[in-house]
C-alpha cells in the first residue's frame, strides 16, 4: 500500500516509491538519499508536528510536512 511519507507511522518502516517533486527539488532528495527502493523510517516530529525526522541510509535528514507529502512510500514490507 502506497501512502505519503508524512502519513507514514513514527518508527514504522517503509520503501520510497516516487518523488513528486520539481527537477530541482528531486535532484536534492536524491543526493540526499531519497532514492527509490531506499528503506526509509521517520524517528522523530516536532512538537507542532510540521517537521520531522528520518533515518535514511544511516543518516538522520529533517523534512517539513509540505515536502514529505510529495514523497510516496510503500509500507507493506
Amino acid at each position: 500500500m502506497e501512502i505519503s511519507l508524512n502519513r507514514l507511522p513514527l518508527l514504522k518502516l517503509g520503501n520510497i516509491k516516487n518523488l513528486l517533486v520539481d527537477k530541482k527539488t528531486k535532484c536534492k532528495l536524491l543526493s540526499l538519499g531519497f532514492i527509490p527502493e531506499t528503506a526509509i523510517k521517520p524517528v522523530f516530529s516536532n512538537f507542532s508536528g510540521n517537521l520531522r525526522a528520518y533515518e535514511v541510509r544511516k543518516a538522520i535528514i529533517a523534512l517539513r510536512d509540505t515536502d514529505a507529502n510529495k514523497i510516496r512510500v510503500d509500507v507493506s514490507i
